[in-house]
């Protein structure tokens, strides 16, 4: 997202809005996927050499349970803010590799469908959450 801040008046909020397809930016990895596109809107503010803006995502995952192996759907809705201090002659930001960047961070390591799931047996690979374990190990 390039965002035009050569025309930015001091103290005036400007929106700019992209739609995003996750693969261009090689946000899907398997078990984390985007199931629509990322709608990336910013809010941007202009303070002399100050550019503050306000990154608002929204999106569709689809994630596979860490515990249960289950896929799952979960909405991304996030605010990223940034400060940015340029010289009075440049013309453009781009916002593209902090927005990627903030997102993977974010990113659990631990994905779960829910707090309590109780995942597999890992003898029978019985889904815990739906039956008992029927092998002869204790769980």
């Amino acid at each position: 997202m390039k965002l035009d801040i050569a025309r930015l008046a001091d103290g005036k909020e400007v929106i700019f809005r992209e739609s995003w397809d996750p693969i261009d930016y090689d946000l899907n990895v398997p078990g984390r996927e985007h199931k629509s596109s990322l709608d990336v809107e910013a809010i941007v503010q202009r303070d002399s050499g100050i550019i503050k803006v306000k990154v608002l995502l929204r999106s569709l995952l689809c994630l596979t349970c860490s515990r249960c192996f289950k896929d799952f759907e979960q909405g991304l809705d996030k605010v990223l803010n940034f400060i940015y201090s340029v010289d009075l002659s440049e013309k453009k930001i781009e916002l593209d590799d902090d927005i990627r960047g903030e997102l993977i961070l974010d990113y659990p390591q631990k994905i779960l469908c829910k707090e309590d799931c109780k995942g597999m047996c890992p003898y029978c690979g019985a889904d815990l959450n739906i039956e008992k374990c029927k092998c002869s190990y204790s769980v």
